[in-house]
């Protein structure tokens, strides 16, 4: 074509122009943006037609990425340099000295109560601001939270304790999560088991050490948990919740310098604390005013009446009622949860907005209530309102005024309290016509206003025995089938959850004692279960109809029969009418001067014998939960901790007045079943036993049960010292008794858990005597007894680990007999039980692999018994090395 042309300048002219075309390439790569094909070279001679422009072939995504380092020297360095980078990381990483030793820390929150709350922002800021102010190198951050009762402290250390958990970590590519410790500082004992229970969870272990022995003096423990602390490379936080002891040695340890060993620092930890008071003039102090802002009340009222927010009237009651209590965060959690129980009883009762009516009622029944400080007419409402909707808050108050309120209180002894057939309670929601089961009174509205029908609802006076209990027909609890009820969502309880063992327990806040104390049981409680008892009579005496036309019901009759049926009125001790009227005087004066448990109320110038076998019946009520608790505990690690817990309310119960004889020995049985778990002098011991032992015999007699309970339990501190002689004879003896009662008529009904135990004891003996025949006999005889079902058919978690704990003890004595086919028969079913009933690992389930390892070993199967040993070793690993058995020393 360029040689059609006549003149080399035309030639030229076209080559310029096909040369500015743009030729046909293909995308751009992807590595880099700025990257275009070059233009192939042309060499065209101007006498010669240009060559065809044949499409460049697609290339694939490596090829392409590989063609881009090839030709860009500035990715070959930053391929090069990066990984360079990498490899030196991992080398540091590999040589980098891991700190093996782990911490089995759960963290447990401080204290918190059941119902919805608010975050107080500007604390919460204000708060972490003064930890950054207090930070240093000699010691942590401290700050202490102080205000009054009911200013929320204690709240707000769990609002900043959960936000705590949830910050991530400040080092790039850990995963060690904060870890948070909570002591309790409400009295010097409280304080120093918190001490020892925050060393098993930083995995203190026992030693010979002192320093280091989670047994030695609480200074040394303390100092310890100080250097383990020091130690760690997780984020932590240590809550000292309500520090009222000032005579503890711990208390200037907490507060002053905290000394660390070698490279240890404190840039990593936090400590708060919250008392009524500064705790030390050196501690920066956050003052808690006892207020809430505005926002926030309303925000509590919204959340406690379950809706998004408050307008019209509720809205201008709701900011009324929050000027009359002075927006206190108690006061105003009191009231939010009286509101919301009176608006479920008036809907459906009257036209309108049942909030706003429900405000009108409260703030009448407020102003009535003049007489008394505001926050204790809010208390009182409270009170008579939640006791109306369930029958659980009036019974469990009894229970926590007969308790040591300043320890926590085991949330399953509450529950096995109100469990009490005595009670009628069950572990469901209460019907919809209120927990009695009866439809209150439905005046016309025009005859009584809506306050005056309140009240009639609600106990505002001590009433009449033969008035009808009107109950508020209120829905059931959002935590229905749990023997709590409402009692999950009070404001005057907190919940918590041990550290190390899981235990559930309840803490009460102080003023609930201050007002339920003196005014409770013989006012509210007792009332209530005289006509709760007479309508039942009556419906009773009414389905008799063949009689009525001759008699009629007569309530003070049915009254004198429920006084005399009442649960330990006829134990031994109790006085009869007759003596009471001799010795009137002194009882109301040693129930004047008692202050641990109920008290007179203030108008009663003395008891009456209907208020005497109240009393009497309801402290056996109460001693009755706690040894039936402490009866359902094991060896375990929960359940020793539970075992100690329920040792100063114990000792709260045996200080009772009006106690009888049975019920003060079963106090002192169970303080001695309680001290052997701890103690080591078993000569002291064993006296002890002994005493109670003559006692036993001398008010039941020689073939009680609870001898033979008494016999085993010196047996074990027989068999502790090494006379196992003296233990077997004292087993075979407590055999004989549980033997008698299998098949006789007496009053004493069988007791099969107790006699299993003995039989265990008794096997346990034989092995340690070299008698394996007789020790595997007494323990399938044990085995045969523990899985007798109960007769209400609830077989208990207790009873189920003491089942499958003693299959693993009979495999053990096959094992012993050279018979590994049987052994392995009851290893199999123990390993399957303990899977389970433990959640996690423990001690038991690692003993029982360590038995099927045996087994296997015996039976010839290597690769069996290896993997059985490898994961008894792994859950072995999981546990807190020794320090289960250092507990149960």
């Amino acid at each position: 074509m360029l040689s059609s042309l006549r003149t080399p300048r035309r030639r030229l002219q076209h080559l310029a122009a096909l040369l500015s075309k743009p030729l046909p390439v293909r995308q751009a790569s992807p590595f880099i943006s700025s990257w275009r094909p070059r233009a192939p070279l042309l060499s065209l001679a101007l006498h010669t037609s240009p060559p065809v422009l044949a499409t460049p072939k697609k290339m694939n995504v490596f090829r392409r990425a590989h063609k881009f380092l090839l030709e860009d020297p500035l990715a070959k360095v930053s391929l090069v340099f990066g990984g360079a980078l990498f490899a030196v990381l991992l080398i540091v990483e590999f040589f980098t000295k891991k700190n093996k030793e782990k911490v089995p820390i759960s963290t447990a929150l401080p204290p918190s109560v059941g119902h919805k709350t608010v975050q107080r922002a500007s604390e919460l800021r204000e708060l972490e601001s003064k930890l950054k102010k207090a930070a240093g190198h000699t010691a942590p951050p401290l700050v202490a939270i102080v205000g009054p009762p009911g200013s929320g402290k204690t709240q707000l250390v769990h609002h900043f304790a959960r936000e705590f958990c949830s910050r991530p970590p400040k080092r790039l590519f850990s995963a060690r999560k904060p870890i948070v410790l909570t002591l309790n500082g409400s009295s010097d004992e409280l304080l120093e088991a918190s001490v020892r229970e925050a060393a098993y969870c930083l995995g203190l272990k026992q030693s010979d050490d002192e320093a280091s022995s989670v047994n030695g003096n609480v200074v040394a423990v303390f100092k310890s948990v100080q250097s383990k602390l020091a130690s760690l490379k997780s984020q932590w936080l240590l809550v000292v919740d309500n520090l009222s002891s000032s005579s503890s040695p711990l208390v200037p340890l907490l507060l002053g310098k905290w000394e660390r060993e070698g490279k240890g620092n404190w840039r990593r930890g936090s400590i708060l604390v919250t008392s009524l008071s500064s705790p030390d003039t050196r501690v920066p102090v956050l003052l808690l005013q006892p207020r809430l802002k505005e926002s926030e009340s309303m925000e509590l009222l919204s959340s406690l009446l379950e809706v998004e927010s408050l307008d019209g009237e509720c809205l201008e009651a709701s900011m009324k009622l929050c000027k009359e209590l002075e927006w206190r965060p108690l006061d105003l959690a009191l009231a939010g949860s009286t509101i919301k129980l009176y608006s479920t009883f008036i809907e459906g009762e009257n036209e309108g907005d049942p909030f706003s009516l429900a405000f009108k009622s409260y703030s009448s029944l407020l102003s009535e209530k003049a007489s008394q400080s505001v926050s204790d007419a809010a208390l009182a409402l409270y009170l008579e309102a939640a006791g109306s909707h369930d029958l659980r808050v009036w019974h469990a108050m009894d229970l926590f005024i007969s308790c040591d309120l300043q320890c926590p209180i085991p949330r399953s002894l509450v529950e096995r309290h109100l469990s009490n057939p005595f009670y009628g309670l069950q572990p469901v929601a209460p019907p919809p016509f209120g927990p009695m089961g009866t439809a209150p009174p439905t005046p016309p509205p025009e005859e009584k206003s809506l306050v005056t029908r309140i009240k009639e609802m609600l106990p505002f006076g001590s009433g009449s025995a033969t008035t009808p209990d009107a109950s508020l027909p209120l829905p059931g609890s959002s935590r229905e089938g749990s023997n709590l009820g409402i009692l999950f969502e009070s404001p005057l309880l907190s919940f918590c959850s041990s550290q190390w063992s899981g235990m559930e327990t309840v803490q009460v806040h102080p003023r609930a004692a201050d007002i339920v104390v003196w005014t409770h049981f013989l006012r509210e409680t007792v009332p209530r279960m005289e006509r709760a008892y007479l309508r039942q009579a009556e419906e009773r005496f009414n389905r008799g109809t063949w009689f009525r036309k001759y008699r009629a019901f007569n309530p003070a009759q049915s009254l004198e029969k429920y006084y005399h049926s009442l649960p330990g009125v006829s134990a031994a001790g109790v006085v009869t009418s007759e003596q009471y009227q001799k010795m009137a005087d002194d009882v109301s004066s040693s129930m004047k001067s008692f202050t641990g448990g109920v008290r007179l109320p203030r108008s009663d110038a003395g008891l009456n014998y209907r208020q005497y076998l109240q009393l009497v019946s309801h402290y056996h009520r109460v001693v009755a939960a706690l040894v039936e608790e402490l009866k359902s505990t094991t060896g375990d690690l929960e359940d020793t901790q539970l075992k100690m817990s329920l040792r100063p309310h114990i000792d709260t119960a045996k200080q009772f007045p009006l106690l009888s004889k049975e019920d003060k020995l079963d106090c002192r049985y169970a303080l001695a079943t309680i001290e052997a778990v701890s103690t080591l002098e078993h000569g002291a011991l064993l006296k002890e036993f002994q005493g109670i032992l003559a006692d036993q015999r001398a008010l039941f007699g020689s073939r009680h049960p609870s001898v033979a309970q008494t016999l085993t339990d010196m047996a074990e501190q027989d068999s502790a010292m090494g006379n196992a002689s003296s233990a077997k004879q004292r087993l075979m003896e407590a055999v004989r008794i549980h033997e008698s009662h299998l098949s006789s008529r007496k009053r004493e009904s069988p007791r099969p858990l107790e006699y299993g135990l003995t039989l265990k004891a008794l096997g346990i003996v034989h092995s340690g005597l070299g008698e394996s025949e007789l020790c595997r006999d007494a323990l399938e005889r044990a085995l045969e007894q523990l899985q007798v079902i109960p007769p209400d058919g609830n077989v208990t978690n207790t009873q189920k680990k003491l089942v499958a704990s003693l299959m693993t003890d009979v495999a053990h004595a096959h094992l012993f007999l050279g018979n590994p086919v049987a052994a392995k028969r009851f290893v199999d079913v123990a390993l399957l039980a303990h899977r389970n009933i433990h959640s996690r690992a423990h001690p038991e389930l690692a003993r029982t692999l360590t038995v099927l390892s045996m087994v296997h070993a015996l039976l010839g199967d290597r690769e069996e018994s290896r993997k059985a040993r490898q994961e008894a070793g792994e859950v072995q690993n999981q546990l807190q090395g020794p320090t289960i058995q250092a507990l149960a020393v």
